[in-house]
């Protein structure tokens, strides 16, 4: 159901084999449990969080998807909660508004850290400080359509995959999933402010 809402996350197939999906990024699934496309639940999330360990967070949270119709997967929902977009919405926006800003959003916050508290998937790239190269946890920004669009995607980032990176993020076949994209649609890398980087 992605892509019919006012923000700008990117959405893939769920499939593991390489299409061009919908909204021009070719990439493959990389899951990482057996059934995450398949638990609507929503799982159980620590009340709070020592700074650092957002991706624990996010990972608890891998195979949250939306629901068919007209319901709405109330994870989802309380992911949009902690942006402004949400606002317009009287009874909470739903879980076909592009959500990968939202979940973003959500994860960092439960770790105690302020996130950009908007729908915009590129708010992140003016986000706490800029890392020339990855590490494990960060915030990996996308553009999508052209460089020059207002639209993107946004997760975080667990690894490589030759030309493609992974990323743990929201609204990724219309899920929380691991998945991968092109390095050539990157636009930067955040890290939160004040925040030491991981030790290698």
């Amino acid at each position: 159901m992605a892509g019919m809402g006012l923000t700008s996350c990117q959405s893939t197939s769920s499939t593991h084999s390489p299409k061009e999906y919908r909204n021009g990024f070719s990439a493959p699934i990389a899951r990482d449990t057996s059934d995450a496309n398949h638990r609507s639940a929503t799982p159980a999330v620590p009340v709070s969080a020592a700074a650092g360990s957002w991706l624990d967070i996010a990972k608890t949270q891998l195979g949250v998807k939306e629901l068919s119709g007209s319901r709405n997967n109330p994870r989802i929902v309380d992911y949009h909660r902690t942006t402004i977009d949400s606002a317009r919405w009287k009874n909470g926006m739903p879980d076909s508004v592009d959500w990968c800003s939202s979940f973003v959003n959500w994860v960092v916050k439960k770790a105690g850290i302020n996130g950009t508290n908007k729908g915009n998937a590129r708010s992140w790239l003016s986000w706490g400080q800029r890392l020339n190269k990855p590490v494990p946890g960060c915030v990996v920004v996308f553009w999508r359509d052209s460089l020059s669009s207002w639209k993107g995607h946004v997760g975080f980032y667990v690894g490589e995959a030759g030309s493609h990176v992974k990323v743990l993020g929201g609204n990724q076949g219309n899920a929380v999933t691991i998945s991968t994209y092109p390095k050539g649609r990157i636009l930067g890398y955040r890290w939160p402010s004040n925040t030491p980087l991981p030790s290698h």
